[in-house]
């Protein structure tokens, strides 16, 4: 009754986020809760089973996140790697197959039977969902499978004698894991949502390399059956739980191979990417401590002077080569006062300002020129010149302050 209202609930979630999108924040909520009404209903994982009965791994209080985790992870893992037609149904047949018969094994004769449903039902959706697909599993299709193996693939876990139980679900499900696995360190490391779309999951790096959406399936149906068929060979033989081990150790370093020799690893592009972004959170922390140390000096300025050499010193930490401001008098014309800086620039950028004035309906003009070694480091220099600006406009003077302020060093009598 759990395993059937669970389902329908990720079932219902799928189908409405095919329909209307749901976000994806909302979508992990509801599936955590329905993963932790599965853990309070019995599916759980509390041991798992390293040696036989001899030694095994007592989950204790991390019983309840990690099987969160395992029911969460392998449900959107299947519903990422659904991006060609027939990959994740074939995969999901692939991996109910091996479960089922790790399920019956151990005597688990509900679970298996459910697995074995589960496997016959994508063989024969296979034939509608080739590509170019007629029918589609769609995010209600995926979600369900990934729900249906990870919870089905806990039970058998939680109940069977030896390392098997754990390592055949684990590498039969190796497509889907290590793909999502790899997709959110990535996008981690590139400061990047987690939720955010790429191109560089596993079946699409194969299709990158040349392969064709045939192929790319093809290589992925064969690289999840081989080695799940590497993985239950140990349970075939009955081979010593150490033995089982050690397969499953190499089969999982295959995997590893297999995903880097498809390219979607990709460690040296993400590790590039964490640095670079890196770098720009530390620009960012160093701009806005320059700002608020830029901001204080404006807010002591209570005259036109005071106000000016606050620019000054601003445009000088900004990276300015000039400013020039332009003052309109009451009597027309304009008087100009401008600033140099010490530094000459082999190029640069020229750009001009508008500030409010409240004593005219004209605006004042500030005529900046910034060194161009970086545009974008120019352009986030006018973007915080222009916010100080617009927070401290000089207008904001009082009249007196106005009246008595020397322009370029000649009192303006307006």
């Amino acid at each position: 009754l759990a395993l059937l209202s669970g389902a329908g609930v990720i079932f219902a979630l799928g189908l409405l986020d095919g329909v209307r999108p749901v976000r994806a924040r909302y979508k992990m909520l509801l599936q955590g809760g329905v993963a932790v009404w599965m853990w309070s209903a019995g599916v759980r994982l509390e041991s798992v089973p390293l040696i036989e009965s001899a030694f095994s791994l007592n989950c204790s209080y991390l019983s309840l996140p990690l099987t969160v985790l395992w029911i969460v992870g392998i449900t959107n893992a299947v519903n990422l790697i659904d991006g060609l037609d027939g990959l994740a149904a074939g995969i999901g047949a692939i991996a109910a197959a091996a479960i089922a018969y790790v399920a019956f094994q151990s005597q688990q004769q509900a679970v298996g039977l459910v697995l074995a449903a589960l496997a016959a039902a994508l063989v024969g959706f296979l034939v509608h969902n080739r590509h170019p697909a007629r029918l589609f599993l769609g995010d209600a299709g995926s979600l369900l499978i990934g729900f249906l193996l990870a919870t089905c693939a806990v039970t058998t876990t939680s109940h069977a004698a030896d390392i098997s139980a754990l390592g055949v679900p684990l590498l039969a499900l190796a497509v889907p894991i290590l793909d999502l696995s790899f997709t959110v360190i990535r996008r981690l490391m590139e400061r990047r949502g987690i939720f955010s779309p790429d191109r560089n999951h596993v079946h699409y790096r194969l299709q990158a390399i040349g392969c064709s959406h045939h192929q790319a399936v093809a290589i992925l149906w064969a690289e999840s059956g081989t080695l799940t068929v590497l993985a239950l060979l140990p349970v075939w033989l009955s081979a010593s739980a150490t033995h089982q081990a050690m397969t499953f150790v190499i089969v999982a370093l295959l995997h590893l191979a297999f995903f880097r020799f498809a390219g979607a690893v990709r460690l040296r592009e993400s590790i590039r990417a964490f640095r670079a972004a890196a770098r720009r959170t530390q620009d960012a922390r160093r701009r806005q401590r320059e700002y608020d140390n830029l901001d204080l000096q404006f807010r002591q300025a209570h005259t036109l002077d005071t106000w000016w050499h606050a620019l000054e010193h601003s445009a000088e930490r900004l990276g300015c080569v000039s400013v020039q401001l332009e003052l309109p008098r009451r009597t027309g014309g304009a008087v100009t006062r401008g600033w140099q800086g010490r530094e000459r620039a082999r190029s640069v950028v020229k750009t001009t300002l508008e500030i409010p004035d409240r004593r005219s309906d004209q605006a004042l003009r500030l005529h900046v020129g910034l060194a161009s070694e970086s545009l974008e480091g120019a352009a986030h220099s006018v973007a915080m010149l222009s916010k100080l600006l617009d927070r401290y406009p000089a207008s904001q003077l009082g009249k007196d302050e106005w009246r008595g302020a020397a322009v370029g060093g000649v009192a303006d009598p307006a």
